[in-house]
């Protein structure tokens, strides 16, 4: 069961990024978060995947973190 945000956080990242959006990238999830990049990756439960040399964060796994 997801929680009750989750659906309010996606929809809202969905509206900034775009539907179609799968991952963002770091720096736009920190401007998004007001947060500085560097705290977000020290944050073990932030949904951060690493590929090849690329910070993403899967727009799914951020809606439900904020959640």
């Amino acid at each position: 069961m997801e929680k009750e945000l989750f659906h309010e956080n996606l929809s809202a990242l969905y509206s900034r990024f775009g539907k179609d959006a799968v991952f963002i990238t770091i720096n736009q999830a920190a401007q998004y978060l007001k947060r500085d990049r560097r705290t977000l990756i020290a944050d073990k439960t932030f949904p951060l995947k690493k590929i090849k040399t690329r910070q993403l964060v899967p727009v799914m796994g951020l809606a439900r973190w904020l959640s």
